[in-house]
């Protein structure tokens, strides 16, 4: 009776490392008690395996595995679709032709609006062996924070160049001498 009093708690202990029940956000990080890559829940150093997460909650955490599943989705809707770098961190989705161009797309949430670009571009899965993958790669661009905004909003993103200083739609400066291109006192890239 008493060996089971002591034995409980390590399981109790070991079952709550890796609820995930109780999890809204965190990171991948390496667990310093197993060495291995694990979700560090709520940055408490509550670790979770990976093994233990669902698709849903991964693509809620990672934006490139949330991209490819909104975008590619026959790439990308399992975790058996899942690529995961050879250093600790979010995984990504695979692809299967790499690109030199990038294709954007837009992505509303609420009143924000994203311009996000997407290329397929090789990364490293094994390092002692050397071996890659090609993987869907996400980057947002240009957001817009209030639909005030949105009649502005182009994506891909416009830009400006003035001399050799190039600006990014939404951008505000103030020329550095009065003969800008834009006005004596301020200067907008619309």
């Amino acid at each position: 009776m008493s060996g089971f009093s002591y034995i409980a708690p390590l399981l109790i202990v070991s079952a709550v490392s890796q609820d995930i029940t109780n999890c809204d956000y965190g990171q991948f990080e390496v667990d310093p008690s197993t060495g291995n890559c694990a979700f560090d829940c709520e940055y408490d150093n509550r670790y979770v395996a990976i093994s233990t997460l669902s698709f849903a909650f991964i693509k809620e955490e990672c934006s490139n595995v949330k991209y490819a599943a909104i975008f590619y989705p026959n790439d990308c809707s399992t975790l058996d679709d899942l690529v995961w770098p050879s250093e600790c961190g979010c995984p990504f989705c695979g692809c299967s032709a790499a690109s030199t161009t990038p294709d954007y797309n837009t992505v509303t949430r609420y009143v924000e609006r994203s311009c996000v670009s997407s290329l397929c571009q090789s990364i490293t899965v094994d390092d002692a062996t050397g071996a890659s993958a090609l993987v869907h790669h996400f980057n947002t661009e240009l957001s817009v924070y209030d639909a005030v905004f949105w009649n502005e909003f182009a994506c891909p993103p416009q830009t400006c160049t003035v001399g050799e200083d190039e600006y990014v739609q939404g951008d505000d400066w103030i020329p550095e001498n009065s003969d800008g291109t834009c006005g004596d006192s301020f200067c907008f890239c619309g």
